[in-house]
């Protein structure tokens, strides 16, 4: 966080997989823009500026891993910066959802499954989040309901959080463009 950036070090290493560092924190410059709505207290046994050091050096060496497998194997990976989210080199991937019905087999990855592009915003957070070995990724509201979606990219299958939509589920994959 801001006010960590010196003892945290390089603010291009995720400080925790599930979310990307350009979502960890919100800086606000109005604070009627603000309702706290819960308070969350955690009892560490550790001293915490050494466990944000640990975590630090943690993550340090999953990103390293993470980017040697993106070189080794060669996936043509957009490059982003970590902590502003913006592209450094666009991919040469695009990623897709399944468009089989409700009542299809939603969670199907054969090549002849009724595959939908994402929009680029979402294909450029889907791919930030990839080449960051993110866990999960949240797409936002979409869809003339405007329902919530996230992807788990660990699985590849996107939930769709709308009320009535019981947390449907759908593969997704990433193809070349």
């Amino acid at each position: 966080n801001a006010a960590m950036s010196g003892e945290y070090g390089n603010r291009q290493v995720p400080y925790d997989f599930n979310f990307g560092t350009h979502e960890l924190e919100w800086l606000i410059a109005d604070s009627s823009d603000v309702r706290i709505t819960g308070l969350m207290f955690r009892q560490s046994t550790v001293e915490p500026k050494q466990e944000v050091r640990d975590l630090f050096t943690a993550n340090k060496a999953r990103w390293a891993q993470r980017r040697d497998k993106l070189t080794r194997d060669g996936e043509g990976a957009g490059e982003f910066n970590c902590f502003s989210g913006k592209v450094v080199r666009p991919s040469t991937f695009k990623w897709q959802w399944n468009g089989a019905p409700a009542s299809g087999d939603t969670l199907s990855d054969a090549d002849d499954a009724p595959w939908q592009d994402y929009a680029a915003e979402q294909c450029h957070v889907m791919e930030r989040a990839y080449v960051q070995g993110q866990k999960t990724v949240y797409l936002g509201q979409m869809g003339p309901q405007r329902f919530h979606y996230f992807v788990n990219m660990d699985s590849r299958i996107q939930i769709n959080a709308g009320d009535d939509q019981n947390w449907r589920q759908r593969r997704v994959r990433r193809v070349p463009a």
